[in-house]
């Protein structure tokens, strides 16, 4: 939330909505990002709610009592998450002006409920001193990264296994470093599948990474496996090649850039398109405005419209 002063400052209010708990999927990320401590954790970490709806609704209550607080001039939200809709959806009953970042992603999947390069640019020089590889064992370019986190991909066992079928072929040929989202490793367990692993002789699943040790691996990596909106943007970036396992994106530009592929969940298809970009040239150029400057951009948007705001 952002509270606009006369003066031309924006006083930001950071607020923590909980969604994500724990070390490995929250505090990390305020370390290694540089981030200050949030002004306003909202009280719902310990909910375990059944459903995604309950979820919403958990931080919707949090987050309106927040606001009414407050009374912020703006609520900016951020990406894809549920978090996202649930604060939106407060700041609309209230009137309080909106701003969505990455509010323009689309994949066309309305199966799908989720939808900053800056970040990357910015912790790219300091990732570099982080130690993952040589703790891991691995070398530059020798090893492959696979990250797997949504629910038409983790929660149907037969997709699943497909995909697990891939990795087996492609371990055989070159280490896969599996960094494990919660919702990963709980289908693994509950499907039976996590007994596969076992046999895959160089397929290493660990935990979920800080910021800094994950970007260190993927910048390192022959090629990066996933499902992640986030990691088709940073892989662009970097020159790594991206084999996307869905059917859709909402990145285009990506593929466009040629350092991106969509593959889907069949399993020789995603071995193929392994094969394929493991000898194929590193495109040289990044996208337009990919650039580091976009929160600048941002700011600047923001306090013309507050600015407007205020004179009206």
């Amino acid at each position: 939330m952002a509270a606009y002063h006369r003066s031309g400052a924006i006083e930001p209010l950071l607020i923590h909505t909980s969604q994500h708990r724990g070390d490995a999927m929250s505090d990390s990320f305020f370390r290694d990002l540089g981030i200050p401590e949030p002004d306003v954790r909202l009280p719902v970490a310990g909910t375990a709610p059944r459903s995604r709806s309950l979820q919403t609704a958990n931080v919707m209550v949090a987050f309106e009592r927040v606001a009414l607080e407050h009374r912020p001039d703006a609520v900016l939200v951020v990406g894809d998450v549920d978090s996202t809709l649930a604060c939106a959806l407060v700041a609309a009953q209230l009137r309080i002006p909106l701003a969505h970042v990455e509010a323009g992603l689309r994949s066309g999947d309305r199966a799908m409920p989720e939808e900053m390069v800056d970040t990357l640019l910015d912790r790219h020089e300091r990732a570099g001193a982080s130690r993952i590889l040589e703790t891991l064992g691995l070398t530059k370019r020798g090893y492959a990264v696979l990250t797997l986190h949504r629910p038409s991909n983790v929660d149907d066992r037969a997709v699943l296994a497909g995909i697990l079928d891939a990795i087996e072929e492609i371990q055989a040929e070159l280490p896969v470093v599996a960094p494990l989202h919660p919702r990963l490793r709980t289908a693994l367990t509950r499907s039976g599948l996590d007994r596969r692993l076992a046999s895959m002789d160089r397929f290493m699943p660990i935990d979920p990474l800080g910021y800094l040790d994950f970007l260190k691996l993927t910048s390192g990596a022959q090629a990066v496996l996933t499902d992640s909106g986030g990691l088709q943007e940073e892989t662009t970036i970097l020159r790594i090649p991206c084999l996307t396992l869905r059917e859709n994106t909402e990145r285009p530009v990506t593929i466009t850039a040629g350092t991106n592929r969509l593959v889907g969940m069949d399993p020789a298809r995603i071995v193929a398109a392994f094969r394929d970009v493991a000898s194929a040239p590193r495109p040289s150029q990044a996208p337009p405005l990919r650039d580091g400057r976009s929160a600048d951009r941002i700011v600047a948007i923001l306090a013309g419209k507050l600015r407007r705001s205020s004179a009206a």
